[in-house]
């Protein structure tokens, strides 16, 4: 349905998901990306971070949840969350890029210019 562009669909299928079996961390997931398509980002970070709950070793998950506190303001949270997801699988250069964005809003410029040189070596 997300794929549709029925996102308000997408939020209630993933939520009777969520019902029948609500240990499934995608299951969150599938629904913080419908309420994030939707533009509520308090509810995507809800699941997110409750998926975060059950699949704490998920990098993608806190790359996920970055992208949520990135658009909501909270840049050092998604930078620790991005920090979090390369401490888990260094070898994602999307979010080795996410980070040095991150970074060079903070104003950490050193570190931004060594994440995209990292970025870069990943891409090839």
């Amino acid at each position: 349905l997300l794929e549709r562009g029925d996102a308000p669909g997408a939020v209630r299928d993933f939520g009777l998901g969520i019902q029948l079996g609500p240990r499934d961390p995608q299951a969150y997931a599938g629904r913080a990306a419908a309420l994030l398509e939707r533009g509520e980002l308090p509810g995507a970070l809800r699941d997110l971070t409750f998926a975060l709950g059950l699949a704490p070793q998920d990098a993608d998950l806190y790359a996920r949840r970055a992208e949520v506190r990135t658009l909501s303001g909270d840049l050092e949270g998604a930078r620790t969350d991005l920090a979090r997801s390369i401490e888990i699988d260094p070898g994602r250069w999307q979010v080795w890029a996410s980070y040095a964005e991150v970074l060079e809003d903070l104003g950490r410029a050193d570190e931004a210019r060594a994440a995209v040189e990292e970025a870069r070596r990943l891409k090839g």
